[in-house]
């Protein structure tokens, strides 16, 4: 009844009822959605020369019709409540499982899946109207609501977090900038107080009364930048490169004596050290 009148079905249905009746079901639907699809793939698979047949998928899909339903209702659910739906998890429940009798669509190839998807929708809208005491316009919201907000949310945080990554890549490469900049006024101002001698260590700039530098950034990382540091008597070089940037092909930052700041290519431990990041975390 409920695939052919479901006006007549949910508008007779008492939406505070057991889940337990709605439950099985939908496991019932479930189960002959599990059958036809499993002896779909493997005849299509047999017919490419593949294995017909995978256990863990097959586990895999009974795990997601028997446990995520609840998870599933319930975010559907969030969205009722906010539109004041009058029927409770129950009746969101009982409108996500009946609903699910399009599954019987599935024993038609290829056809059955799009007819059923799209009847499956159109239960919904009508069980919500009648489970939630909403108008049809109400209901349609209810239903496609949900998945046009976190799709709109999802729209601005992929134009956002590039923004966002972009700026914070750009402040870092400028306090890298400013802190080669520093060292560098240090060494020269070292040179210029003895005798054009420029410091053989970075100690020299740091044990000086007063210091030269504040504190010691040779060999150590700040904001995703490691710094190496060259000194001898007849000048420095010292270079800043890029570490923890997954996805991003930054070039090292070298200043030298004269204090002219320059891009150079990272050493390669660097870049498969980025490369390794990408792979392990796609954003820090």
């Amino acid at each position: 009844m409920v695939l052919f009148k479901p006006s007549n079905f949910f508008k007779s249905f008492n939406a505070n009822s057991s889940i337990w009746n709605s439950y099985v079901f939908y496991l019932i639907l479930s189960a002959v959605t599990i059958v036809f699809s499993q002896i779909y793939t493997f005849g299509f698979n047999m017919l490419q020369g593949k294995e017909g047949f995978y256990l863990y998928e097959f586990i895999g899909v009974i795990f997601g019709y028997v446990v995520l339903i609840f998870v599933a209702v319930g975010f559907m659910h969030l969205f009722v409540m906010m539109l004041g739906g009058k029927g409770g998890y129950r009746g969101t429940f009982h409108v996500m499982a009946f609903a699910c009798a399009t599954y019987v669509f599935a024993v038609i190839p290829f056809l059955g899946v799009f007819v059923g998807g799209i009847w499956s929708i159109v239960l919904i809208i009508i069980g919500y109207k009648h489970i939630h005491k909403f108008s049809t316009a109400r209901a349609f919201f209810a239903y496609f609501g949900f998945p046009i907000i976190i799709g709109v949310i999802a729209l601005l945080a992929a134009i956002a977090i590039p923004n966002l990554l972009r700026s914070r890549v750009s402040a870092d490469r400028a306090l890298a900038q400013a802190t080669l900049k520093t060292l560098s006024i240090a060494a020269q101002t070292y040179a210029s107080a003895n005798s054009g001698q420029f410091p053989a260590t970075v100690e020299q700039l740091m044990q000086a009364n007063p210091p030269y530098i504040p504190e010691n950034y040779c060999g150590q990382e700040i904001s995703r930048y490691r710094y190496a540091c060259q000194f001898s008597l007849d000048g420095y070089e010292i270079t800043a490169h890029p570490v923890n940037q997954p996805g991003m092909a930054l070039k090292s930052i070298q200043i030298s004596t004269g204090g002219e700041l320059k891009e150079i290519e990272p050493p390669a431990e660097a870049e498969s050290k980025n490369e390794s990041d990408d792979l392990a975390f796609p954003d820090e």
